[in-house]
């Protein structure tokens, strides 16, 4: 689950030994519960997903139970939201995919990376067109050069944001494990794998389909569902074993070079000719 949002209650309880922060153990999560009903909140508990977390003093040897009342987006709601978008977009007229304003400010990065594959998707197919000419192919060409690096810019946001909410959590441990795909770029495959699903169920559907088309791509579907599965339960577990200080990633920048005019020597090389 991924947290979004921000802002934090902080309640101090006196129920282990001082240490080093770490996220809250299932029994000391349970004591603190029960500290925190005794003044009148209501807590539903759900492990370590609830938002519970201690920091442990070792000067004072006070611990802290930290509980963020950020909203949690399950991967399966990032995919459900990721389904909507990609039906909305298909049945609009406009060209524009930015989409209705959105309450979470990491749901507008989430829905700005899903439209650059959504537009990519599309361009992409009208570069192979087979009546296209040569100015069109070009064309299309840099525009797909154009929306790759906004759908890039985009995942380094998404990690950007995801690794600003954790330290408020001062996560990631440093001594945690690598992990060597972020959550931006596991967002990435989600939305791409939302795009193949989709059009796969329309040639599933299309009625003007050669014998055996239908069945080819039924099976092709599910694949795709067993990949869109498994990795949304990936990045769900990738998120929680970080918020246990168990796993941690750092933003992998692309540094992209064929779009800037100082690093393509094919650009710089005709400036001033």
């Amino acid at each position: 689950m991924l947290v979004v949002g921000k802002g934090a209650q902080r309640v101090a309880l006196n129920i282990g030994k001082a240490g080093v922060e770490r996220p809250l153990e299932d029994a000391a999560m349970e004591r603190a519960c029960k500290e925190l009903r005794k003044d009148g909140d209501d807590i539903e508990t759900h492990g370590l997903y609830s938002g519970y977390y201690r920091r442990e003093d070792s000067a004072s040897a006070e611990v802290e139970i930290l509980r963020y009342d950020n909203r949690m987006i399950p991967a399966s709601e990032i995919l459900q939201r990721y389904d909507n978008w990609t039906l909305e977009w298909h049945q609009a007229t406009s060209a524009d995919h930015t989409g209705a304003a959105l309450d979470s400010f990491f749901e507008d990065v989430l829905e700005s990376l899903h439209a650059a594959n959504f537009e990519l998707w599309h361009v992409e197919d009208e570069a192979r067109a087979p009546c296209a000419g040569d100015a069109a192919i070009a064309a299309a060409k840099r525009r797909i050069d154009r929306v790759n690096q906004r759908r890039n810019d985009q995942v380094e946001h998404c990690d950007s944001l995801l690794l600003q909410e954790l330290a408020t959590l001062q996560l990631p441990r440093t001594d945690a494990e690598l992990h060597s795909e972020t959550p931006g770029m596991m967002l990435d495959r989600l939305s791409i794998l939302t795009l193949k699903r989709y059009h796969t169920l329309e040639e599933i559907e299309r009625p003007d389909a050669p014998v055996g088309h239908a069945e080819r791509n039924r099976e092709r579907l599910g694949i795709l569902e067993r990949q869109r599965k498994d990795l949304a339960q990936c990045l769900d577990d990738l998120w929680a074993a970080m918020l246990q200080g168990k796993r941690r990633f750092t933003i992998y920048r692309q540094l992209k070079m064929y779009n800037d005019p100082t690093l393509n020597p094919v650009l710089y090389g005709t400036q001033g000719k």
